[in-house]
């Protein structure tokens, strides 16, 4: 397979993976809806699949607000800070 097929191939998965995308988070917008009346854990049966909605609780730390609130220094924070490296591959019609 040439080049262009590949990138042509990858085009219409993507543009396939959209669509299921929208269609997977429409139907499970709906379910959580349903379970956020009814309550979690409660199953929705299809003919070959059950699917429940569960419900957790997240905390999370403004790690920003705390650095600005204690005056944390930029050279403290650089002396902490990571950069990493990644790559990625956009991927748009093309018509001639």
């Amino acid at each position: 397979m040439d080049i262009q097929t590949k990138v042509d191939r990858l085009g219409e998965l993507l543009n396939t993976a959209y669509s299921i995308d929208q269609e997977v988070s429409a139907i499970k917008a709906e379910l959580k809806d349903l379970a956020s009346i009814l309550g979690p854990k409660t199953p929705f049966q299809g003919t070959r699949f059950i699917a429940i909605v569960s419900e957790t609780e997240r905390k999370s730390t403004d790690w920003k607000t705390i650095v600005a609130d204690l005056k944390v220094p930029q050279k403290t924070i650089e002396k902490y800070t990571t950069v990493g490296r990644s790559q990625r591959i956009d991927v748009k019609d093309y018509v001639f």
